[in-house]
């Protein structure tokens, strides 16, 4: 509950758009039967208005209570998988993402850095039997166009900027403390050796 509370505090703005949006767009429906048993005479549409300010009102805080509590679900079941050894070796700061939009649902993602390079890890589907884990390098490719056709090998991920890798975990193997380690490492060693610029990350910032 502290965490459902703490997740409203943090969104709340972004929760009052979408509430006075969804209420925005159900208000003229809620005139409806009054429309159609009564045409569009002013004297009984007039007398709607507080019954449609009332139900559209419900009806858009009915959307916004289902979107904080899918949005805390999806939150929690991240957290769960993060606290699995595979990514408590990494010792990542966890961030959100989605936070002040109305379209996007609220990710937790991982970033860090090993040796050389920082790394964003996300979970694309946290409620998968085998988890899909993107691993995405902060590298900048701008600096060589040529660089991510050299090392994209093995990747389906790419990107104008960033590009990456999707790799599948099981529920076993989250328990191995050096498998996302290991293999964070093979990739530092290898956009080493190509002479990757990285993208430097403020790290009193995460």
């Amino acid at each position: 509950m502290r965490d459902l509370l703490a997740l409203i505090l943090i969104d709340w703005r972004t929760l009052i758009r979408g509430w006075l949006l969804c209420f925005a767009l159900s208000f003229p429906f809620m005139f409806l039967p009054t429309i159609v048993a009564n045409g569009w005479l002013l004297t009984p549409l007039f007398r709607r208005i507080p019954q449609a300010t009332l139900y559209a009102g419900l009806f858009a805080l009915a959307i916004i209570i289902a979107a904080v509590a899918q949005n805390y679900q999806s939150l929690a079941a991240r957290k769960r998988i993060f606290d699995q050894p595979a990514f408590e070796r990494l010792s990542f700061y966890g961030r959100l993402d989605g936070l002040g939009s109305m379209s996007n649902h609220i990710e937790t993602f991982l970033v860090g850095k090993i040796s050389k390079y920082f790394f964003r890890i996300n979970i694309i589907d946290p409620g998968a039997a085998v988890l899909e884990i993107k691993i995405v390098p902060f590298i900048d490719l701008s600096a060589d166009p040529d660089l991510m056709k050299q090392i994209e090998q093995g990747s389906n991920f790419p990107g104008e900027l960033f590009f990456g890798q999707v790799i599948g975990l099981t529920q076993s193997e989250l328990q191995s403390e050096t498998i996302l380690f290991d293999r964070l490492k093979e990739w530092d060693k290898i956009l080493t050796e190509h002479g990757a610029l990285p993208i430097n990350v403020d790290v009193g910032e995460l």
